[in-house]
């Protein structure tokens, strides 16, 4: 079963650069060397693939890549791209970043579309505070991807109960060359805690698995596999189509 949750990128920029250790074995950095694309370390915005969506007609759940509030994305550029998924609410975009305090700063008081969903990055206990700044930022769906998944996580009781909490969470171990082990304990915690909160959690994958008490490896969980669950807003455009 595959663990894509998207249906289709949107490459609005190019490049990035590493802000915490999650970043070490970046899966953007190792696409272009797969493909022989030179990692120059520029960031550049792709203006002429803002219309990409426009263009497409079948309803679909864009995954927008890399990260559109990198440093060297400007203002005006970043409200390009959200001004083009709200003119285009047949489709649902997931905006996922590592720097939450630039979008909470860029938007102030303004709500987003709902058909454009914000997400940060968190691999460990120590990027909490990502979870906190996404709730001060004017999105009507919010969610967290904890990959790669680098350490236990556990969130704070009052984000789960407020009126601003997660919306999604979606996990993975790292993967590729020079991949870190994740313990499936740390997986089976957060799934507990997402299924308490009444969160849908979707497990992407993971191919290195150890115990981080013994510290030997151990086989991954046949259990993972069902764990696949996607918010109604989300499905709906999705279709189902990882069934």
């Amino acid at each position: 079963m595959s663990g894509k949750y998207w249906d289709r990128a949107w490459s609005l920029v190019e490049e990035c650069a590493p802000v915490s250790e999650g970043c070490r074995n970046c899966w953007a950095r190792a696409m272009d060397a797969r493909f022989g694309r030179p990692w120059t370390g520029a960031v550049r915005f792709r203006e002429d693939r803002l219309n990409l969506p426009a263009r497409t007609g079948k309803q679909t759940l864009w995954a927008v890549w890399n990260d559109l509030f990198h440093a060297s994305v400007s203002d005006q550029q970043v409200w390009w791209a959200l001004g083009r998924m709200t003119l285009a609410p047949q489709h649902v975009f997931l905006v996922l970043t590592k720097r939450p305090e630039r979008v909470a700063e860029l938007l102030g008081g303004i709500q987003l579309s709902d058909n454009v969903w914000i997400g940060v990055s968190v691999e460990d206990q120590g990027r909490l505070g990502r979870v906190r700044t996404l709730a001060a930022i004017g999105a009507a769906h919010r969610f967290v991807s904890v990959e790669p998944m680098l350490g236990m996580v556990e969130f704070d009781d009052d984000w789960w109960e407020s009126a601003n909490r997660v919306g999604w969470v979606i996990c993975g171990g790292e993967t590729g060359p020079g991949a870190r082990p994740c313990d499936p304990k740390w997986i089976h915690f957060l799934k507990s805690q997402c299924d308490q909160a009444g969160v849908p959690f979707w497990f992407k994958g993971g191919a290195k698995w150890f115990d981080a008490r013994s510290g030997k490896p151990v086989k991954r969980p046949a259990d993972f596999e069902g764990w696949r669950g996607m918010p109604g807003e989300v499905e709906a455009v999705f279709g189902g189509g990882w069934r």
